[in-house]
Formats: C-alpha cells, structure tokens, sequence
C-alpha cells in the first residue's frame, strides 16, 4: 500500500491505498460461506492519533476492501504507565460479505527501541450471515517494526513498517478454536 502522513497540531493521519488479493478456503467446504476463493480489489486505510496529554492518546483505525466487501475499524484510548508502556481500553467493528462483528476488550503495549508490541484481549460477537450468532473470546498480539526512524516534519511519506498480527477466536458456544495468522507490510 503506498500512502501520506500528516500532522496538523497533536493529530497525526495516515492515509493509504493499494491493491489487495485474498484467497479464503474453508475445509470442509461450507456451501453456505459465500466467501472463498481468491478475489482481487482495492483497500483503503485510515489511520489516527492523538496525544491527549503526556499520558493519554487516543487512536482510531479504519478500512475497506473491495474484496470480499471487507472492513475494520478499532479504537483505542490507553495510559502511558511508564514511557515505554501503556494499558487501555479497545473496541471496533469488523466483517465481509459472509459475516459482521463487534469487538471489546484491553490491550497492553510495550514499545521497545524500533519494536512495538501490542497484547489485547477480550470478546467478540459475530453474526454470520450462514449460521446464528455466536460470542467468543478473543487474544491478539501485535509486533511494528519501524525499519527507518520517522521523519521530523509536519508532512510526508512515512517510513516502511512491518506488521505481523495474530488473532485466536474461541468460540465458546460451539466449543470450536480457529486460529489466523496475518502478515501485512505497509507504509505507517
């Protein structure tokens, strides 16, 4: 995804767009799933923050892709315990074509030099367009990597940044574990 980062006053913005491919196969296969296959089209991203004081931000997060008719959004607003860490409260909404779903929960974020991980947990209820709504508890983590210190101005590009998230649904209600893995490598 190429994209543009800008900071009017203690916001910054990112923007970005891109092609996507996906490719979903669901073994076995579930005739009800509209979502499978591999699908190609184009994804927007918006990216936020802002430093409320020293020790609070605020961030919020969207996308859109065409593939699949796929979106994300999730916010977060977080404590800076110590410099390098902090706690906070998230929520967001994603879904495709195939299903919708909220999440909530706390998160914990440890920034180390060029690395940043991010640890959240909580719920999250689907509604799934095949079968009936389920609840589920939910783990993410997520590694940044910065592969260039970011630039000191107000606007222009932003450095490459490598990002690798990792999310395990239980869904208690069927007693069914899934688990996924993402790598996305994208300008931040």
């Amino acid at each position: 995804m190429i994209g543009y980062q800008f900071r009017p006053g203690a916001v910054t913005i990112k923007l970005f767009g891109g092609i996507e491919a996906e490719d979903q196969h669901v073994v076995p296969h579930d005739p009800n799933n509209a979502v499978q296959g591999a699908e190609i089209g184009f994804r927007v991203l918006v990216e936020t923050w802002y430093d409320i004081s020293p020790r609070w931000f605020l961030s919020a997060d969207a996308s859109y892709g065409t593939a699949f008719q796929e979106y994300c959004s999730l916010a977060r607003v977080g404590f800076r315990v110590r410099p390098k860490l902090s706690l906070g409260l998230e929520g967001g909404a994603l879904g495709n074509e195939g299903y919708n779903a909220g999440r909530s929960g706390g998160f914990v974020r440890i920034n180390l030099r060029r690395l940043e991980v991010a640890l959240s947990g909580g719920f999250t209820g689907i509604i799934s367009k095949a079968t009936r709504a389920a609840i589920s508890r939910s783990v993410t983590t997520e590694l940044f990597r910065e592969e260039k210190s970011p630039p000191e101005c107000t606007a222009g590009p932003a450095p490459a940044v490598l990002r690798i998230i990792s999310i395990v649904l239980d869904n208690a209600s069927e007693g069914s574990k899934g688990q996924c893995c993402v790598l996305v490598v994208h300008p931040v």
